[in-house]
């Protein structure tokens, strides 16, 4: 007889089979194998000991697969055999002012009328305690003050460290950036010297020419990131003994966004001194404002994100076709909507070359106390000119732009929309309370949605529909260009903006359909432009009765 006919995971199959090999063996009768027995609790462990074997060997099987897989490690694995970099983490930046105070006597409070800059001088926000660093793009410099001009500098939030490695002379050498898990590298901000001098970084290992002094950066499985040298044919093999730097940058991501800008909110952490190197008091000299947004970040990916992106991976690094901008747009984690489109498919051979970007940046990132969806302010939704411009710039870092592609971002022609809900609730529960779940639930649905087509109704319904006391629900939408076409085409029966059948929001390639007020309907009435005021807003709730809660209808 086998030890087993056939494996079960099943711990009653399993248990029994091994009390049936064992009495056939020695002859023992079932009471000796009881789970009062020591050998029967002995069996009983061994049992549940193989049980979980197997259920382990299965969840690292499932992990191979990566729409299965739920751990970050293997998901960053199979990306990264999949041609995918994950992104991490995107510093923000922008631009802060020092504007000579007018109670400074220049030339008797600061030596030489002229102050020295380190590069990668810290400092400190006051307001989110976080730290920046200004960046100058050489070690250090001299800058002349004075009451009818200011000092700019160009700050990136996070702190750069270094760490050092040694060259082996092998072939196709890596090293690995450890870094603690609650940390992130910055995406872009990696730089890396041989024996002092920096090298190039490529795209990949097939960017490198032979024995150039160049490397790739990928990020690592377990967070930081992996430094790979070439092997003679591609990229440079760094000989025995010489140091290999590897200087990176330590980002909060979103933490770092400044979206409220106070003047005098920053504090000088290294020193800056005059000509004579004494050290300048740089708050009692200068008022310290922001000068151009210290915004545009991101979180860097998340492991269900990359799984997401893995269908629309790139491996030539050129961004070309609608689909490459897409995937590239999408690694930033910055957009709450992104479409791209060219004209080629309305055979507009006149524009061929120009490639279109609808961008509405992560609104969710102005959402502080009672800022929600419904009363975030307008601007948030569009993005300003340096915005565009930085936008343009990392897509020049992310790829190879073809020559002769034109790259427009355009603004979306907003379209407004009202949403009524009539609610019958549950006996007991408070009507405030559900309104207030209301709102959170549809705002965050709202802020996250990714589809650029429609906002389909039924989704809405099913979310108000999972809200606790609730029993039923029935929602309307209202659209302001259907409204303004009806007030001066009252019998028409043309509708603007919605299905005629299903009720959904109809959404066009620029367009961006929001839940806005500050308009009129064809009946004269008002809906306040959010939900701080009284009156008609762009969310109305009407509770339309109750029903008792019984056994039949929990």
């Amino acid at each position: 007889m086998a030890f087993f006919d056939y494996i079960e995971l099943k711990y009653n199959k399993l248990q029994n089979q091994t009390y049936e090999y064992l009495r056939s063996v020695y002859s023992r009768s079932s009471e000796s194998f009881s789970n009062a027995s020591p050998f029967g609790q002995v069996i009983n462990y061994l049992n549940n000991i193989f049980q979980f074997n197997v259920l382990y060997q299965k969840r690292v099987v499932n992990n191979f697969i990566i729409t299965e897989a739920d751990n970050t490690k293997a998901i960053r694995n199979l990306a990264r055999i999949g041609g995918h970099n994950p992104t991490r983490a995107i510093s923000a930046n922008g631009t802060i002012k020092l504007k000579t105070k007018p109670s400074i006597d220049i030339f008797s409070d600061v030596y030489g009328g002229k102050i020295k800059i380190k590069d990668k001088t810290k400092l400190k926000n006051k307001t989110n305690g976080l730290i920046y660093t200004i960046r100058l793009g050489s070690s250090e410099e001299n800058f002349q003050i004075g009451q009818s001009f200011d000092i700019f500098l160009n700050v990136i939030q996070g702190i750069y460290e270094t760490q050092n490695y040694t060259g082996n002379g092998e072939i196709n050498q890596s090293f690995s950036v450890n870094i603690p898990m609650s940390n992130s590298v910055d995406n872009f901000e990696v730089e890396v010297k041989y024996n002092d001098q920096p090298i190039s970084i490529k795209d990949s290992m097939l960017d490198m020419l032979p024995n150039e002094y160049s490397c790739f950066v990928r990020t690592g499985m377990n967070g930081g990131i992996d430094v790979y040298f070439g092997n003679g044919d591609f990229g440079f093999i760094p000989q025995p003994g010489v140091n290999l730097s590897i200087t990176y940058l330590l980002t909060d991501g979103t933490n770092g966004m400044i979206l409220t800008p106070q003047i005098n909110d920053f504090q000088v952490l290294d020193d800056i001194v005059d000509m004579k190197g004494d050290k300048v008091n740089i708050e009692a000299t200068f008022d310290i404002v922001i000068d151009k947004q210290i915004t545009f970040a991101s979180n860097g990916e998340t492991s269900d994100f990359t799984k997401s992106l893995m269908p629309y991976i790139s491996r030539n690094f050129v961004l070309a076709t609608p689909s490459q901008y897409i995937y590239t747009l999408r690694r930033l984690s910055m957009f709450s909507k992104i479409n791209v489109y060219n004209t080629l498919n309305d055979n507009n051979y006149e524009n061929d070359n120009i490639v279109y970007l609808f961008l509405v940046p992560n609104i969710s990132n102005y959402y502080t106390g009672d800022v929600n969806y419904f009363n975030v302010p307008m601007d948030a939704f569009y993005l300003d000119d340096e915005e565009k411009e930085k936008t343009l710039t990392y897509l020049r870092k992310m790829g190879n732009i073809p020559t002769g592609v034109v790259l427009e971002i355009i603004q979306p022609t907003i379209s407004k929309y009202i949403i009524n809900i009539y609610i019958r609730k549950y006996a007991g529960y408070s009507d405030d309370s559900i309104k207030e779940y209301i709102i959170t639930n549809i705002s965050t649905y709202l802020s996250e949605l990714e589809r650029d087509d429609r906002i389909v109704k039924s989704d809405i319904i099913k979310t108000v529909e999972s809200i606790e006391g609730v029993d039923s629900v029935s929602l309307s939408f209202i659209s302001k260009k259907n409204e303004d076409y009806h007030k001066l085409n009252p019998t028409s029966s043309t509708i603007y903006g919605l299905d005629p059948i299903l009720g959904d929001i109809v959404v066009n390639n620029d367009e961006l359909a929001i839940i806005r007020g500050g308009w009129t309907d064809r009946n004269g009435t008002y809906y306040n432009e959010t939900t701080d005021g009284g009156g008609l807003c762009p969310i109305n709730i009407m509770f339309v009765g109750e029903t008792e809660k019984n056994i039949n209808n929990q």
